[in-house]
């Protein structure tokens, strides 16, 4: 652990990562706007006719979790990659803001003219940040100290299944954003993993204080 981690607590580090799955979980059970690479004029305007719905799912899913992002590389971030990591996050957390800012504007105005070209727009800055985050992952893990067989499995889980989204996203290519629905579900449970793998790192490095202030009691 490094002195700038070192102020954040595990109860932190797991409110941090709870919060930005429970984020994500709410957004789907809120249920945005269902619409694949390959949209028409009248699928997107279907799709955000309920604005209502959209914005609060977005506002979860882009603007709140976006914003936890960078609270969870300030979190996660460790070692010599720790400002990699941060830099990462707050790429991310930009993306998903200009996520939220143009749903918003598509559920305020579903029907506009060129919706499925900013649809197209919001589809390929979905691809871009999802590889920042595959590069985020790996960045995670390459400065953890304690990597363990868990963190690397789900983590390489996480980086594949995230650039093959990202890329798919990228091309509007259908049969490769069907990652996408792994993706999601990989990277909340990487967040939990690396959180986990994180406070055993803060743990193992207070033994030795807690062991050098038992000897000057003495």
């Amino acid at each position: 652990m490094t002195p700038e981690t070192r102020f954040w607590s595990a109860r932190a580090r797991w409110a941090v990562a709870t919060a930005f799955v429970a984020c994500w979980v709410l957004g789907l059970v809120v249920a945005g706007p269902d619409l694949g690479t390959e949209a028409s004029p009248s699928g997107v305007g279907q799709a955000f006719s309920g604005h209502h719905r959209a914005v609060a799912s977005s506002v979860l899913v882009h603007g709140a979790a976006g914003i936890l992002l960078v609270l969870l590389g300030l979190a996660l971030g460790s070692g010599r990659t720790r400002r990699t990591t941060v830099a990462l996050a707050s790429i991310a957390a930009v993306l998903s803001i200009d996520q939220l800012a143009g749903e918003v504007g598509l559920a305020l105005d579903p029907h506009r003219a060129g919706g499925v070209a900013l649809w197209e727009m919001l589809s390929r800055v979905d691809g871009a940040k999802m590889l920042v985050l595959a590069a985020l992952v790996a960045s995670v893990w390459w400065g953890a100290v304690h990597r363990g067989h868990t963190l690397t499995v789900v983590s390489c889980l996480a980086v594949v299944s995230l650039v093959l989204s990202g890329v798919g996203c990228l091309t509007l290519s259908a049969g490769l954003t069907a990652a996408a629905a792994a993706s999601l579900p990989l990277l909340l449970v990487w967040s939990l993993t690396a959180t986990a793998a994180s406070t055993g790192e803060q743990t193992t490095d207070r033994e030795p204080l807690l062991q050098a202030d038992g000897y000057a009691r003495r």
